[in-house]
């Protein structure tokens, strides 16, 4: 396992977020969901989604905007819903921050 800067403040920045009311999800690079605050599993509960769902989702979709680029910020609507994904990459980090919000 590679360790970094990038990786720590992904960490971190999950650990922070983990308690707010919005959904958040630590994606690894491969496409695999590592964490999920409880919002993200109310989500998915409500959504009716089963996590395989939600990793092909995310691997399909917001891995796609980062493997040009070392760092970003990247903001996906949803299909026709209220809701956005927001995706941030650091640098030297095998981690993405994902945030859904309305």
């Amino acid at each position: 396992m590679r360790y970094s800067i990038g990786t720590n403040l992904a960490d971190f920045g999950f650990g922070f977020l983990e308690k707010i009311h919005e959904p958040i999800f630590l994606v690894h690079r491969l496409g695999k969901i590592t964490k999920m605050n409880e919002a993200g599993r109310k989500l998915l509960r409500i959504a009716k989604v089963n996590l395989r769902e939600l990793d092909s989702f995310v691997s399909s979709n917001t891995l796609e905007l980062f493997r040009s680029s070392q760092e970003g910020y990247r903001r996906l609507k949803l299909g026709s819903s209220d809701l956005h994904i927001i995706a941030r990459s650091l640098r030297d980090s095998d981690y993405i921050l994902v945030e859904v919000k309305r």
